[in-house]
């Protein structure tokens, strides 16, 4: 039967470290949070242990860290940086709870495309309740005019670094978490919102109690399928290994395309890796 071959294929295949440029800055330096070993930028998996690197991050350096944001959030610390902005460690001071701000670059708050990719995220999780989507707490602008999203502080890691820590997870163990993200994207279909980036890096795993519980993330490329108006035919958005056939040629999509990536991470969640793989965006396209 298919579980017996999914699980045969599971036991056999582990993914190797990867290497590659461009993900951090040159000439960087990247750590491992397992062993604490360093390496140089160009590698993103530990080779000793296979856990995600991460570069340093001086939170010294960072005229946030320290600060208290519109006077209710205190930023104790950078959880990451990326092209389009940093994600902060904080504390919502007038309730006493551990919350996460994701705060847009300067540069990036006078992109109109961003600002309204980031306006389209706060908006999609407003609406969405169900357990297993992130939670929105805020949205604002700061005093120097850049643009925030207070989220719900999560503990644990995302997908795809526990395949790339673990390999294949089995077959309850996938299903398990893979029905607990159906669940999530039903609420978010049955609003008219397709999620269009869905992959293991935008599922976070956390214990809570015995419990294992996924969350979805990351509604920023969303689309309203009852909205045309940010439409733009034949632009690509997502990320090339979990994108369907018609997101690939930049048609027209709805819920059915997240039901393909869902799937695509059904496989590699039995397998410990991508059913489509290639050395470019291009040739996995």
């Amino acid at each position: 039967s298919w579980p017996i071959v999914f699980a045969r294929l599971a036991s056999r295949v582990r993914p190797k470290p990867r290497y590659h440029r461009g993900s951090f800055s040159p000439g960087g330096v990247v750590r491992c949070p397992t062993c604490e070993n360093q390496y140089a930028d160009l590698v993103e998996y530990c080779p000793t242990d296979g856990t995600r690197l991460s570069p340093d991050l001086d939170d010294g350096d960072d005229p946030f860290v320290g600060t208290v944001l519109d006077g209710r959030y205190r930023i104790s610390g950078c959880l990451g940086r990326g092209g389009m902005g940093t994600v902060y460690r904080a504390r919502q001071v007038n309730v006493d709870r551990d919350v996460a701000i994701k705060v847009l670059s300067r540069e990036a708050s006078q992109d109109p495309d961003v600002v309204r990719r980031f306006e389209v995220e706060a908006r999609v999780i407003s609406k969405l309740r169900h357990p297993n989507t992130v939670k929105l707490y805020d949205f604002g602008r700061a005093s120097d005019g850049r643009l925030y999203l207070v989220i719900e502080c999560l503990t644990g890691a995302p997908l795809d670094d526990v395949i790339a820590k673990e390999g294949a997870l089995g077959v309850m163990r996938t299903l398990g978490i893979l029905g607990q993200v159906s669940h999530a994207l039903a609420e978010a279909h049955g609003e008219g919102i397709v999620h269009r980036d869905l992959k293991p890096g935008n599922i976070f795993l956390e214990q809570v109690g015995t419990e294992e519980v996924a969350k979805v993330l990351d509604f920023g490329i969303a689309k309203l399928t009852h909205q045309t108006v940010h439409t733009v035919a034949g632009r690509i958005f997502g990320t090339p290994a979990y994108m369907s056939p018609e997101q690939c040629r930049g048609e027209a999509i709805d819920q059915r395309s997240d039901i393909y990536s869902l799937c695509i991470i059904a496989y590699q969640c039995l397998t410990g890796a991508q059913p489509f793989r290639g050395s470019t965006p291009y040739s996995i396209l």
